[in-house]
């Protein structure tokens, strides 16, 4: 197929760089023009190592956008050098990233890959790049694929009868597990979706791995789960620029009659990709089977927020960037900022508001709290990092359940200030009593209403007050 076009950089394959012990499989192969691997390089045409009657029938479907389908190499085993699949352009191209979907058995694949482009009809194929320590199921190959820190994964440290099961796993790059890390999830058992499944947001759904499936007919018979070491489930960054200091997890495991659980270990370490292999950066111990926990590098376990408490997490504040940065509580803040400065009959505080009063207001937990936003319309408001309000407000909003702070118990915020309402009716009560004391007074000498019933209850009011004889035309009313 070569010696179609002498033009460089208009064909481009990629070659197994290690023998296969049976034949090649490839599900799904896309060139891409960006190193984040988002673009396909549209435009390709079919070509590989067949024949061409082969090629149009048995080629195209590493090409379909189907994952059910495969590309099955002609050579079977197949030497190092002995396939390649790839595509051919109109125009010059250069890819940046290769998105390619491997067999999850090892006996079909490769464990090294080889860029390639056509030079012309001189020089022929050009070797780019090698990608070494291939695994099964979907990969993204670029520049960083060998160095350090693109990669990182978690690793059974025990056994885990029966398999192991990962309902959910996030990375967090502090920590403090607060700023997620996100990437295209894969296992050392090759199934993509498989290893999707245990970082999808659904601890309904869960990664299993096997471990026994793959292992010869007679140590399948003896086979009781995945051994220490055995399972591992990862996350690739593309790039190397991440470091995981937190980890959220949540095992799928089934509690047993007898025995240890079914589906969990009690021991995970972390694993970072050095550019030649897993590392381990931290192990930990004692963990349940089908709980939440945090795991922060250099850190024993812990429940899911019992870090933190029932508390707020200091220096939250709703970002300020964007159009819809502020609730729609312009109003009510205005009212609030003018009780503040004229009584301090409010519990929300100056510093929240700043200098310029409701101009200058800070979208902190004790704002939300005070203002009475505490509901499903604001929750989801965001810090710049994307940590919600649902989270770091959990004292101010009563969101720790038995666990809530006293002001949480009767439904309402507790204020110690007195409300601006208690002076209006004070005052205005202390008012009727100065009125109705002087009108007693003048009335007591004058006697111009002693023939009313307020004016005579008003008179014996002021009598014992001032410990006189009562006036006999105030005691017969």
């Amino acid at each position: 197929s070569a010696g179609r076009t002498t033009r460089s950089l208009h064909m481009w394959r990629v070659v197994n760089d290690s023998p296969i012990q049976r034949a090649w499989a490839v599900f799904e192969l896309t060139f891409m023009s960006d190193p984040e691997c988002q673009r396909p390089i549209e435009g390709g045409k079919p070509l590989s190592s067949d024949e061409p009657l082969r090629m149009a029938s048995q080629t195209v479907k590493a090409f379909d956008g189907q994952t059910d389908t495969a590309w099955l190499s002609a050579c079977s085993p197949c030497a190092t050098s002995g396939a390649y699949i790839g595509q051919m352009f109109d125009a010059a191209k250069v890819p940046r990233c290769i998105d390619v979907t491997l067999a999850s058995d090892p006996q079909y694949r490769p464990t090294a890959l080889r860029l390639e482009y056509w030079a012309n009809a001189t020089f022929g194929w050009k070797a780019l790049s090698t990608f070494w320590d291939l695994i099964g199921g979907r990969q993204r190959l670029t520049t960083s694929w060998r160095r350090p820190g693109s990669r990182f994964a978690i690793r059974n440290s025990a056994l885990a009868s029966g398999g192991w099961r990962i309902a959910e796993v996030r990375f967090y790059e502090d920590p403090d597990c607060l700023k997620q890390a996100h990437g295209l999830m894969f296992s050392n058992e090759g199934d993509a979706a498989d290893a999707a499944r245990g970082s999808d947001s659904d601890v309904e759904t869960f990664f299993h791995a096997d471990c026994c499936a793959q292992k010869p007919a007679l140590e399948q018979e003896v086979c009781s789960g995945c051994q220490s070491g055995e399972s591992l489930l990862g996350v690739d960054f593309i790039t190397n620029d991440t470091s995981i200091q937190c980890l959220q997890l949540i095992q799928g495991g089934v509690a047993q009659l007898r025995g240890s659980p079914m589906f969990s270990t009690e021991r995970v370490t972390l694993l970072r990709w050095s550019g030649f292999a897993f590392d381990e950066v931290y192990t930990w111990e004692a963990l349940p089977m089908n709980e939440w926990v945090l795991l922060g590098v250099g850190k024993q376990r812990s429940a899911l927020g019992s870090g933190l408490g029932c508390n707020d997490l200091e220096g939250w504040e709703k970002c300020s960037v964007g159009p819809s940065s502020e609730p729609n509580t312009t109003g009510l803040a205005s009212a609030f900022s003018a009780l503040i400065n004229t009584s301090n009959a409010s519990s929300l505080s100056r510093s929240a508001l700043g200098e310029n009063g409701s101009e200058a207001l800070q979208w902190i937990c004790s704002t939300y709290k005070s203002l009475g936003l505490c509901n499903e319309s604001y929750l989801e408001d965001a810090d710049c990092g994307g940590l919600t309000m649902r989270v770091a407000c959990r004292a101010s909003c009563c969101l720790c359940a038995d666990s809530n702070p006293e002001h949480c118990r009767t439904g309402v915020v507790i204020d110690d200030a007195l409300p601006p309402w208690f002076f209006l009716v004070v005052g205005g009560g202390g008012g009727a009593l100065l009125i109705c004391v002087l009108i007693s007074a003048v009335s007591w000498k004058v006697k111009c209403c002693h023939g009313t019933k307020l004016c005579g209850s008003c008179c014996r009011i002021v009598d014992r007050c001032m410990r006189r004889v009562p006036d006999v035309d105030c005691e017969q009313k």
